[in-house]
């Protein structure tokens, strides 16, 4: 069983007293669970997909030639569009529109990053 603290600002040390053994009596009807926090879940979520961006990005534009990316694409987009995740088939929907844009970049390697 873990040890709680917690501390008052009482003189008198009564308050204190008495709720320690307030919560002594209660623990011991209580089963005590983690919780795991919200924000921390979406945060380990962010940093695992930013993560996975970051390398399909190296896979997908440093290493391929216009025919591999392209068929890269493809794959991406039906895999996508089979999930059933909504985000994911409208993202897909969108590269879709995009993809001759998207492949000119093996073409012409140019990029304004630099600038934004």
């Amino acid at each position: 069983m873990r040890q709680v603290q917690s501390g008052f600002a009482d003189r008198r040390r009564s308050y204190t007293k008495s709720f320690e053994r307030y919560a002594l009596d209660l623990s011991r009807h209580m089963t005590i669970q983690d919780v795991a926090e919200h924000f921390h879940v979406i945060k380990l979520f962010n940093e695992k997909l930013s993560n996975l961006r970051r390398e399909l990005y190296c896979e997908a534009t440093d290493k391929m030639h216009k025919e591999e990316a392209e068929a890269f694409l493809s794959d991406w987009l039906n895999r996508a569009m089979i999930s059933g995740v909504r985000m994911l088939m409208k993202f897909a929907k969108t590269l879709a529109a995009y993809r001759t844009g998207i492949l000119a970049y093996y073409d012409y390697p140019i990029s304004t990053g630099p600038l934004e």
